[in-house]
């Protein structure tokens, strides 16, 4: 789906979780470091949560990315208030303990 096709998608659930998907997708490109383990979105009537999963230390860069980002997404939603949040998950944690409703971006890791 491009991004015509999102904006004159009709706003039923499913397109509506669809464009968020795409849009926090979006967000991440040319903010994708390699020690960025995951980010899971979730989302209610009022709020866009998105953790943003680091595995080692987060770095003010970092925090600054994922600041861009979620700024990105805010401009896709007006109508939400929308949180990113860097959380410190080391490899080897098992990152389904962090997943919100759906998984974004997962890297590959081996297990």
């Amino acid at each position: 789906m491009d991004e015509k096709q999102m904006r004159d998608c009709d706003e039923d659930e499913f397109c509506h979780n669809l464009r968020m998907f795409y849009s926090v997708a979006r967000s991440l490109w040319r903010n994708v470091k390699p020690h960025l383990r995951g980010v899971t979105l979730g989302h209610d009537a009022s709020q866009i949560s998105v953790h943003c999963i680091f595995d080692g230390a987060i770095q003010e860069e970092d925090l600054e990315m994922m600041d861009d980002a979620s700024g990105e997404v805010f401009t896709d939603f007006l109508q939400y208030d929308v949180e990113f949040s860097c959380i410190r998950w080391d490899y080897p944690k098992n990152l389904n303990e962090k997943v919100l409703d759906v998984w974004v971006f997962r890297r590959y890791e081996e297990q």
